[in-house]
């Protein structure tokens, strides 16, 4: 064997080594016949001849040298290596296709493009070509050529699961029916796949195909079955196409599965508190509300001595209408030595919200020891008293909750409403100011404040000052424009406090009271039959005010 036969067969290891570890290089020797559709090779259309054997061997040592720079991500190197191996040779596709990939990893992908498809063009059964032609295709924002990229490659490699799995998730927006397609091969095909079966059970349910849904949900449970996430999703399904009783089985299935009990129970507590946010938003089909309400009683049955789960089932009445029960359900899993002061409060908020103070006032008292130095509760509490007219009990409250939070500016606030509703301004002004110097932006405090001024006839142009540092926050609140309004009634700037109160009215939803101060700027500018209709409209809200009948008949 001669020095020059030796140096040919190590070459052709060498360059075989640097071909295997090129991940994605095929093969497959090139040529120049295109599948239908497919521009020829520039190179082939240049018409150039053949390489001669010296070129071919010349063209593995560059070839060679540019896999190697490649393998140590000398990446610019390794293209100029590559470029003259097509030089050499022009229609050697495993060159295009590691110059793609060199441009690609720097960041070219316009450029990657390019030789991507140029590798195709030459060697059409290459399916590793046609996979990064796909994905750059694809990261260059052509999709639809992208996805006929990777539907060549499984008409060749039907099984090829990665290729099956990208085409379906560029579809999974564009075209859920042909996304289906494939995400249905895997599931009976590959096996068990959680993320493609997960997809396909979204991909039907968004098409409303309830019952491909819930088997293909039925499936990705087997795979995981200590997943809680996946028990909810399947419960909204059943809750979505109105499957009652199937999603009361399916509690039962639940149950059985979910394991141990203490895992259940939160479950079943978490799903509970998400039929209380969904009652809420507003009235519901009778066989929602049916369903809730069973969960409930079941829930409550099931665990009757934890507070956690009496709780949520009382919720879920209470949003249901349920009176008597939700306010049983509810005292008992207060009266639990266990129930955190996050549940007393949360009910008080229910509650005040609702209109439901003497409701709250019966649950909540006597207060348990153990939350008695809770600002947020007592807070509450002093709210609850003062709203049901009990401004002992209110100012005790509040009290307390500022003994311990003194910066709470909205408790000082409720305190000024409450001194000045008792006829003691002196201590109201100073609750006000105590709020302010907490909190100088609080809007309805600033409100409240320059309307208790402005009543009294006092410091009207701080009053005016405070009033349109609220109106800057909320321009459009009517109770906002008729403190405005009001103040400039009580500075004798009538057409001011007309253009005010007139907009607070025309906002909407005025209340008696700004009807009556309509009336009376109506009145002090000469307009009584302004005033007569004004008067009039506030006594139909408020038929058994003294004060406003008497301006009537003074306008009559």
């Amino acid at each position: 064997m001669t020095g020059s036969d030796a140096f040919s067969i190590s070459l052709r290891a060498l360059l075989a080594a640097a071909l295997a570890v090129l991940a994605g290089c095929s093969a497959i020797r090139p040529t120049t016949h295109a599948l239908p559709g497919d521009d020829l090779s520039v190179f082939a259309r240049m018409g150039r001849a053949p390489a001669t054997p010296w070129k071919e061997k010349l063209s593995d040592r560059y070839f060679f040298d540019g896999s190697v720079l490649q393998m140590q991500e000398r990446y610019s190197e390794a293209i100029a290596q590559f470029q003259r191996v097509l030089r050499l040779t022009p229609a050697r596709s495993e060159a295009q296709f590691a110059i793609a990939r060199c441009y690609r990893a720097i960041g070219a992908a316009d450029t990657a493009l390019l030789f991507a498809r140029e590798a195709v063009v030459l060697t059409p059964t290459n399916v590793d070509a046609r996979l990064q032609l796909a994905e750059l295709l694809v990261i260059n924002g052509r999709v639809e050529e992208g996805i006929e990229q990777y539907e060549q490659v499984l008409k060749e490699q039907p099984e090829d699961v990665s290729a099956r799995y990208d085409v379906a998730q560029l579809l999974y927006r564009r075209d859920p029916e042909r996304a289906i397609v494939h995400y249905e091969y895997i599931r009976r095909n590959i096996g068990e796949d959680y993320d493609a079966l997960l997809n396909l059970a979204e991909l039907y349910l968004s098409k409303r195909a309830y019952d491909d849904a819930i088997a293909v949900m039925r499936e990705v449970l087997d795979i995981e079955p200590a997943n809680h996430d996946l028990y909810k999703l399947l419960g909204d399904i059943y809750l979505q196409s109105e499957r009652y009783d199937d999603a009361l089985a399916f509690l039962d299935d639940a149950e059985r599965r979910i394991l141990p009990a203490s895992q259940f129970q939160r479950y079943l507590t978490e799903r509970m508190n998400e039929l209380s946010l969904y009652l809420a938003r507003g009235p519901q089909s009778p066989g929602m509300r049916s369903y809730a309400r069973r969960v409930a009683e079941r829930a409550a049955d099931r665990f009757p001595d934890q507070w956690s789960v009496t709780y949520s089932s009382g919720m879920v009445r209470y949003h249901l209408g349920d009176s008597v029960a939700a306010d049983s359900l509810l005292g008992r899993a207060l009266a639990d030595k266990t129930s955190p002061v996050s549940a007393w409060s949360q009910t008080a908020e229910l509650f005040l919200d609702g209109g439901h103070e003497a409701r709250a006032l019966k649950l909540l008292t006597p207060l348990p020891s153990r939350h008695n130095k809770e600002p947020h509760l007592l807070d509450l509490l002093g709210t609850l008293y003062f709203v049901t007219g009990l401004p002992d009990s209110a100012e005790k409250y509040l009290r307390a909750s500022l003994a311990i939070e003194d910066e709470n500016s909205q408790a000082w606030g409720r305190l000024g409403l409450l001194y000045i509703r008792q006829g003691k301004p002196g201590a109201s002004d100073a609750a006000y100011d105590k709020a302010l110097l907490h909190d100088p932006e609080n809007v309805w405090v600033l409100n409240n404040f320059a309307y208790s001024l402005a009543e009294r006839g006092r410091q009207l142009d701080r009053a005016l000052e405070m009033i349109r540092q609220a109106l800057d926050e909320e321009p459009e609140n009517e109770a906002y424009l008729d403190t405005y309004g009001w103040i400039y009634f009580k500075k004798g700037e009538y057409q001011k406090a007309l253009q005010y109160i007139q907009r607070s009215v025309d906002i909407g939803g005025a209340s008696a009271d700004v009807l009556a101060h309509l009336g009376d700027v109506q009145a002090a500018l000469g307009d009584r039959d302004a005033a007569r209709a004004a008067y009039e409209r506030a006594l139909r809200l408020a038929p058994d005010d003294g004060a406003i009948t008497r301006k009537l008949e003074g306008v009559r």
